[in-house]
This record gives structure tokens, C-alpha cells and sequence, in this order.
């Protein structure tokens, strides 16, 4: 669809027909026109085209997430979050030399992630035991990725590396699982107000984490399959399979 895309007057068009709301921020992403990508990021409101969600321009860095935690370490402290070692990297050499540093010196397995990236589309994990001249080889292969799913006019730097997690798992499905949780917020006059959540399991059995499906738990990207049977909503019936307390919920809200 995205190949149909073209952008003009500020709007988005689709087969000579204005786009007026495009739901699904990898669409508008993969948009590949100079003057669309110059105004989203200078001035989304003045597109037309209302775009769902405009912000991925800036959410596309994934290292913000780990940044807002460090910022705020010690007030999560006292809910039971911890933050994970990150750096980033803007070029391959970089990359390559901070994997290799943060291996040796923390004696921790990381996790490389290319910037903009989604589905899971070039997130490898890099064990501490792995051999140093194996890394180039793991890194060239979360760029092949990358390319496969978003082609070669995307650039997949400034690549987010973090500390691998030791994953909570849980009895799914015959097997047992890592599964993350997210948080829907709602603005009401001027609050930010929690409205629910999900839980969202990893496709494959948690064996080692040497395969992906074993820890990326997106509900798409996987052959083009929407897997909604692995999304479970925050319920009291659910907080059992997910082995949540009244505390949990708590220090998540």
C-alpha cells in the first residue's frame, strides 16, 4: 500500500484520492517522499492528512525508552522497576566496538535494535559467551533484516544496544513463556488517566532466548500474521496466568 502513497498540497494521497486519516505509523513511515518527511518533522499540523501516530519520528529512537527510566530511576525504584544498561551506536564500527566493550566489562548478554525498526525487523541477541569475530556476523545479520522488511533506502542507525533482561516467564499454551506489558493511557482534561492494559506473549517457548520468537513479543511482523490470540487484556481471571498481585498492578498503574 504504501508504494501507492504519494504526497502533495499537504496531503496524503492514495490513487489520485486524499487520505484523510491513515491509521498505522509503519505506513506513513515507509511514505518514501523528501517534502512529507521535511514537514512531519518539522510541523505535523500542517499536514492535512491526519496520521496515526505522528510522533514516530521520534519514537522511532528506541534508546528513549531507557533514557526516560535512567532519568527516573530513583522514583521507579520504589515500584519495583529497574532500568537496563543502553547505549547507542551511529555507525557499524561503533556498533561493533560498544557490543564488544559492553560485554567485557559488564560480563552481561545484550540486545541490538535498529532505529525506526518494527516487528521485531532486526533485533538480535548477542550472548556474553559469544566469540568477539561473531559479532560483525550478527550485526550484518539485524541489517539484512532490517532491508528485508523496510528496503535499502531506510537506514537502520543509530542502533539501540541494551542489557539483555532476565525475563519473567509464564505457563502458556503447553509451554513456558516471556510475555511484556502495555499500558493504554487516555488524556482527560489535562490528566494523563491509565484505562487499561495488555499482556503480550512470545510466540515460541523460552528456551535459551538464542532464537527472537522466544522473547519479541509483537503481534505482528511475524509472515504477515496478526496474532491477536498472544494479546491478553488485564482482567483478575488473567492476572493468574500472568502471576500479578494486587501489588503488581499497583506499581504498574
Amino acid at each position: 500500500m504504501s508504494q501507492s502513497l504519494s504526497f502533495s498540497k499537504s496531503w496524503v494521497w492514495f490513487q489520485g484520492e486524499r487520505v484523510h486519516v491513515l491509521i498505522g505509523d509503519g505506513i506513513a513511515r515507509r511514505l518514501n517522499d523528501k517534502k512529507f518527511k521535511v514537514q512531519i518533522g518539522k510541523d505535523f499540523r500542517r499536514i492535512n492528512t491526519i496520521i496515526v501516530n505522528p510522533i514516530f519520528r521520534i519514537t522511532d529512537d528506541k534508546s528513549l525508552t531507557y533514557v526516560a527510566s535512567f532519568l527516573s530511576k530513583k522514583t521507579l525504584r520504589k515500584y519495583n522497576l529497574k532500568y537496563l544498561l543502553f547505549t547507542k551506536a551511529y555507525n557499524e564500527e561503533e556498533l561493533i566496538l560498544k557490543a564488544k566493550r559492553l560485554i567485557k566489562n559488564y560480563k552481561k548478554s545484550i540486545i541490538i535494535k535498529p532505529n525506526g525498526g518494527s516487528g521485531g525487523a532486526g533485533v538480535i541477541p548477542i550472548f556474553k559467551d559469544e566469540r568477539p569475530e561473531r559479532i560483525k556476523k550478527l550485526i550484518d545479520e539485524s541489517k539484512e533484516e532490517f532491508y528485508a522488511k523496510f528496503s535499502r533506502n531506510r537506514k537502520p542507525f543509530p542502533y539501540t544496544i541494551q542489557e539483555k533482561a532476565d525475563f519473567s516467564l509464564i505457563n502458556w499454551e503447553g509451554g513456558r513463556h516471556t510475555f511484556d506489558l502495555r499500558i493504554y493511557l487516555a488524556q482527560y482534561k489535562n490528566q494523563i488517566v491509565p484505562i487499561g492494559g495488555l499482556a503480550r506473549i512470545a510466540r515460541e517457548r523460552f528456551i535459551k532466548g538464542l532464537d527472537k520468537q522466544e522473547f519479541v513479543v509483537n503481534l505482528s511482523g511475524y509472515d504477515g500474521k496478526n496474532e491477536v490470540n498472544r494479546g491478553v487484556g488485564f482482567s483478575e481471571k488473567n492476572s493468574k496466568l500472568l502471576g500479578l498481585n494486587f501489588e503488581d498492578f499497583v506499581n504498574v498503574f
